[in-house]
């Protein structure tokens, strides 16, 4: 079993800088085709940066930001790994800085052809910008790399989750889609091992189903959309039920938005 430790900034910049070169990137322009698609992924109000592992420092944000996070988006600028372990609850954030670490190395290791493929999540407890703590996803949408296959910048999101019911510890979920079956994990930081987590295999056909449910289309709907019988969807419905242990197709939609399983 694969384990993981906290680690501090310096750490974590050791581990991630890549080495200056003299190439002027926009990461923000090379991002922006991302950046268009986040609201159709997110499950809450969320914003957005740019780091740049060259120097270790945030290039670019959303206009947003002084409206989630304490801090508006000139401050974030130039900001290093110290300032975003800041604004993370004590108790979560080396475990932050260990997660974040971890993505990258799970990325940089894949081959190139099942890179995006992988989805990381991180959960942690950040400021809002009352500066109360509340639940916060981190999710790493898309990623520069450069020509010795390392992470130069990274498009990072942020999704208020103080709406959900959220787990009560910091957690870091894997999904590689490059298999049939997602594998789930969480961070234990007591014992600093990774876990896997009892979660149900929730299949394509199924997560193209709930999608189509949050559209708000109903059954007749979601079978010629998808080009199935009606029954097809309602059998699907019935046993995505009884995996998520659900007994309406409101809280069947609720429980995979704030899991993230889709």
């Amino acid at each position: 079993m694969e384990q993981i430790k906290p680690i501090l900034p310096q750490e974590f910049i050791e581990k991630l800088q890549t080495k200056q070169n003299s190439n002027k990137i926009d990461f923000k322009a090379y991002f922006k085709p991302y950046i268009d698609q986040i609201i159709t992924h997110t499950v809450g109000p969320f914003c957005w940066f740019i780091p740049d592992n060259r120097a270790m420092k945030i290039v670019a944000t959303s206009d947003n930001m002084a409206q989630l996070t304490p801090f508006a988006k000139a401050e974030w600028i130039g900001q290093g790994p110290a300032f975003l372990a800041s604004i993370v609850h004590p108790d979560d954030s080396y475990y932050f800085l260990a997660a974040t670490s971890l993505s990258a190395e799970l990325y940089e290791n894949r081959p190139i052809e099942t890179r995006e493929k992988l989805r990381v999540n991180i959960y942690c407890r950040m400021l809002d910008a009352n500066r109360n703590y509340r639940w916060t996803l981190i999710q790493f949408v898309a990623r520069y790399y450069n020509e010795q296959g390392r992470i130069e910048s990274t498009l990072a999101v942020m999704t208020d989750l103080s709406s959900f019911d959220m787990v009560k510890k910091p957690m870091m979920t894997v999904i590689d889609n490059n298999n049939k079956e997602h594998q789930y994990f969480k961070v234990i930081t007591n014992n600093k091992k990774l876990e896997p987590l009892s979660i149900p295999h929730i299949t394509k056909r199924e997560q193209e189903i709930v999608n189509q449910m949050i559209k708000g289309l109903n059954t007749p709907q979601i079978a010629a959309s998808l080009n199935i019988s009606y029954h097809t969807v309602e059998n699907h419905k019935r046993n995505l039920r009884k995996k998520t242990a659900t007994k309406t197709s409101a809280e069947l939609v609720y429980l995979m938005k704030s899991n993230c399983l889709i």
